[in-house]
């Protein structure tokens, strides 16, 4: 166990202090080691005060200032607690409507969409809480040509749309609008197909922006 320890030892000098990192990754840079050693060995360096222990499987190399050490942000564990699994998130809700730049009104918590089943955990006394969508995981996966970038938009747009509805889509649709006429022609593309039978009132908002 003492070797894989200074080999984990070795590679926490190598990240930036305040950066966070999952057991998976960890695994994966050691690959001949066994999980129960890895285990061991992460303890051993939490009691030594060489990591913070964050959640299951999920950890972040301490990091000071003259104030104090300096909390772990709730959205960046959430982004490596669904990484470590395999899944995706993306915010939920009026987190989207935000992320957009519809609303300045800042979400009280984290609120998260998923492509898989996560359980939600409370950090620095705020509770992150996750969604699964199998519909999220559909539109995820549908190829496309665009970049990770503008398909993420796609995304938060659909999830924006959704959470509206057609009722309350008219407040910001103007907004909307503005944002889906600076996408390219291949993201308009994309955008058309997340929209089925739940958002067919979408199609028929916004078809004179998407016919290419």
């Amino acid at each position: 166990m003492a070797a894989t320890t200074a080999q984990i030892a070795q590679y926490i000098r190598n990240i930036e202090p305040g950066t966070i990192f999952s057991f998976g990754t960890v695994v994966s840079n050691l690959a001949t080691s066994k999980k129960d050693t890895v285990n061991h060995a992460l303890k051993k360096l939490e009691q030594e005060q060489k990591i913070m222990h964050l959640k299951r499987g999920i950890y972040m190399i301490p990091k000071k200032s003259r104030f104090g050490m300096i909390p772990a942000a709730p959205g960046q564990v959430a982004q490596i607690t669904a990484e470590n699994i395999g899944a995706k998130i993306y915010p939920g809700g009026a987190s989207a409507l935000h992320a957009l730049g519809l609303t300045t009104q800042v979400p009280m918590g984290y609120s998260y969409i998923s492509t898989k089943r996560i359980a939600p955990f409370t950090m620095n006394a705020m509770r992150i809480q996750f969604r699964y969508s199998k519909a999220l995981g559909r539109v995820d996966k549908i190829e496309s040509t665009i970049s990770s970038k503008d398909k993420e938009l796609v995304i938060l747009i659909w999830l924006a749309l959704e959470y509206l509805g057609e009722e309350s889509v008219t407040e910001y649709k103007q907004e909307l609008e503005k944002i889906i006429q600076k996408l390219s022609g291949q993201a308009k593309k994309l955008l058309s197909k997340t929209f089925g039978r739940k958002l067919f009132w979408a199609s028929i908002q916004f078809h004179h922006l998407l016919t290419l």
